[in-house]
């Protein structure tokens, strides 16, 4: 799952209800932000990034591969 603004559950909020009520386990996670800075105008603009979501995916398999069933 993408991360996404994170304001009380965000508008996708009743299909996130409905996957946890379905026994999906969510990890819902917040931009941060950097600034990016224009190499032409310099003009500098803080923009969206998704937040250690590669990290918390192998954290997420090493969990996984310890399992005993596996």
């Amino acid at each position: 799952m993408s991360a996404e603004d994170y304001d009380g559950m965000t508008k996708n909020e009743g299909f996130y209800m409905k996957l946890q009520k379905l026994g999906v386990e969510l990890d819902i996670r917040e931009y941060k932000y950097k600034n990016f800075s224009c190499g032409k105008c310099h003009v500098t603009q803080r923009q969206k990034v998704q937040a250690e979501v590669d990290v918390a995916i192998a954290v997420k398999l090493i969990d996984f591969a310890s399992l005993p069933s596996v």
